[in-house]
Protein backbone atom coordinates (compact mmCIF):
# COMPACT_ATOMS: atom_id res chain seq x y z
CA UNK A 1 0.00 0.00 0.00
CA UNK A 2 2.71 2.19 0.97
CA UNK A 3 4.43 1.92 -2.56
CA UNK A 4 0.65 2.53 -4.20
CA UNK A 5 0.64 5.91 -1.99
CA UNK A 6 3.76 7.01 -2.66
CA UNK A 7 3.50 6.42 -6.62
CA UNK A 8 0.23 8.23 -6.17
CA UNK A 9 1.67 11.08 -4.59
CA UNK A 10 4.35 11.49 -6.81
CA UNK A 11 2.40 11.58 -9.93
CA UNK A 12 -0.01 14.09 -8.41
CA UNK A 13 2.97 16.25 -7.14
CA UNK A 14 4.59 16.28 -10.69
CA UNK A 15 0.74 17.81 -11.83
CA UNK A 16 -1.06 14.55 -13.03
CA UNK A 17 -4.81 14.94 -12.11
CA UNK A 18 -6.80 12.52 -9.20
CA UNK A 19 -8.44 11.57 -12.30
CA UNK A 20 -6.13 10.65 -14.66
CA UNK A 21 -5.89 7.08 -15.79
CA UNK A 22 -2.27 5.97 -13.80
CA UNK A 23 -3.57 7.73 -10.56
CA UNK A 24 -6.89 5.65 -11.08
CA UNK A 25 -5.01 3.07 -11.25
CA UNK A 26 -3.18 3.10 -8.40
CA UNK A 27 -6.49 4.34 -6.55
CA UNK A 28 -8.24 0.34 -8.38
CA UNK A 29 -4.64 -1.44 -6.88
CA UNK A 30 -4.47 0.22 -3.60
CA UNK A 31 -8.35 -0.60 -3.08
CA UNK A 32 -7.88 -4.34 -4.66
CA UNK A 33 -4.82 -4.69 -2.02
CA UNK A 34 -7.27 -4.01 0.97
CA UNK A 35 -9.92 -6.30 -0.24
CA UNK A 36 -7.10 -9.21 -0.73
CA UNK A 37 -5.81 -8.42 2.73
CA UNK A 38 -9.22 -9.30 4.20
CA UNK A 39 -9.04 -12.99 3.38
CA UNK A 40 -12.91 -13.05 2.55
CA UNK A 41 -12.50 -14.22 -1.00
CA UNK A 42 -16.45 -12.70 -1.37
CA UNK A 43 -15.16 -9.47 -0.93
CA UNK A 44 -12.48 -9.53 -2.94
CA UNK A 45 -14.25 -10.93 -5.80
CA UNK A 46 -17.69 -8.39 -5.31
CA UNK A 47 -14.58 -5.66 -5.13
CA UNK A 48 -13.55 -6.50 -8.57
CA UNK A 49 -16.53 -7.09 -10.03
CA UNK A 50 -17.58 -3.79 -8.55
CA UNK A 51 -14.73 -1.86 -10.09
CA UNK A 52 -15.33 -3.23 -13.07
CA UNK A 53 -19.06 -1.79 -13.50
CA UNK A 54 -17.84 1.42 -11.97
CA UNK A 55 -14.71 1.36 -14.45
CA UNK A 56 -17.18 1.85 -17.15
CA UNK A 57 -18.20 5.27 -16.15
CA UNK A 58 -15.30 6.32 -14.90
CA UNK A 59 -14.29 7.75 -18.07
CA UNK A 60 -17.63 9.52 -17.96
CA UNK A 61 -17.24 10.17 -14.07
CA UNK A 62 -13.86 11.37 -15.06
CA UNK A 63 -15.20 13.61 -17.55
CA UNK A 64 -17.83 15.50 -16.02
CA UNK A 65 -15.57 15.71 -12.63
CA UNK A 66 -12.76 17.60 -14.72
CA UNK A 67 -14.73 20.51 -14.73
CA UNK A 68 -14.54 20.89 -11.09
CA UNK A 69 -11.28 20.77 -10.59
CA UNK A 70 -11.67 21.92 -6.29
CA UNK A 71 -12.13 19.02 -5.61
CA UNK A 72 -9.61 17.19 -7.18
CA UNK A 73 -7.78 17.74 -3.73
CA UNK A 74 -9.76 17.07 -1.47
CA UNK A 75 -10.51 13.80 -3.29
CA UNK A 76 -6.70 12.87 -3.04
CA UNK A 77 -6.26 13.87 0.43
CA UNK A 78 -9.71 11.64 1.45
CA UNK A 79 -7.56 8.62 -0.45
CA UNK A 80 -4.08 9.69 1.42
CA UNK A 81 -6.12 9.47 4.81
CA UNK A 82 -7.70 5.92 3.77
CA UNK A 83 -4.39 4.19 3.22
CA UNK A 84 -2.75 6.18 6.28
CA UNK A 85 -5.17 4.95 8.20
CA UNK A 86 -4.87 1.35 6.81
CA UNK A 87 -0.61 1.63 7.00
CA UNK A 88 -1.57 2.55 11.07
CA UNK A 89 -3.66 -0.78 11.29
CA UNK A 90 -6.39 1.65 12.95
CA UNK A 91 -9.90 0.20 11.63
CA UNK A 92 -12.49 3.00 12.74
CA UNK A 93 -10.13 5.58 11.23
CA UNK A 94 -10.10 3.50 7.91
CA UNK A 95 -13.96 2.81 7.61
CA UNK A 96 -14.53 6.55 8.58
CA UNK A 97 -12.22 7.82 6.05
CA UNK A 98 -13.88 5.84 3.45
CA UNK A 99 -17.23 6.68 4.61
CA UNK A 100 -16.22 10.17 3.95
CA UNK A 101 -14.81 9.10 0.68
CA UNK A 102 -17.69 7.77 -0.75
CA UNK A 103 -20.61 10.55 0.59
CA UNK A 104 -18.21 13.12 -0.91
CA UNK A 105 -17.40 11.38 -4.44
CA UNK A 106 -21.41 10.53 -4.06
CA UNK A 107 -22.86 14.20 -3.87
CA UNK A 108 -19.78 16.06 -5.82
CA UNK A 109 -20.67 13.89 -9.09
CA UNK A 110 -24.29 14.37 -8.22
CA UNK A 111 -24.20 17.83 -7.87
CA UNK A 112 -21.50 18.12 -11.17
CA UNK A 113 -23.95 15.87 -13.16
CA UNK A 114 -27.41 18.34 -11.58
CA UNK A 115 -25.56 21.08 -12.69
CA UNK A 116 -25.08 19.73 -16.25
CA UNK A 117 -28.19 18.55 -16.64
CA UNK A 118 -29.83 21.84 -15.90
CA UNK A 119 -27.51 23.35 -18.00
CA UNK A 120 -28.82 21.18 -20.71
CA UNK A 121 -32.28 22.21 -19.81
CA UNK A 122 -31.84 25.62 -20.34
CA UNK A 123 -30.11 25.64 -23.66
CA UNK A 124 -32.83 23.13 -24.83
CA UNK A 125 -35.29 26.07 -23.76
CA UNK A 126 -33.35 29.06 -25.34
CA UNK A 127 -33.05 26.74 -28.48
CA UNK A 128 -36.75 26.30 -28.62
CA UNK A 129 -37.26 29.67 -27.57
CA UNK A 130 -35.22 30.77 -30.40
CA UNK A 131 -37.02 28.82 -32.81
CA UNK A 132 -40.41 30.80 -32.15
CA UNK A 133 -39.20 33.86 -32.31
CA UNK A 134 -37.61 32.71 -35.91
CA UNK A 135 -40.98 31.41 -36.93
CA UNK A 136 -42.91 34.58 -35.88
CA UNK A 137 -41.07 36.53 -37.97
CA UNK A 138 -41.46 34.05 -40.84
CA UNK A 139 -44.97 34.18 -40.62
CA UNK A 140 -45.60 38.20 -40.47
CA UNK A 141 -43.31 38.06 -43.75
CA UNK A 142 -45.63 35.85 -45.44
Amino acid sequence: LREHLEQAKALVAGGRSTFSPEVADLYAKTFFRIAEATHNSIYAYFMRMLWTMVEGAFPYSREKLAFAPHIFGKIFKQYVAIVEAVIERDPVKARQAVARHLDFGEQELRRVLDEAQKAGTEKAGSDAAGAEVGSDKTSASL
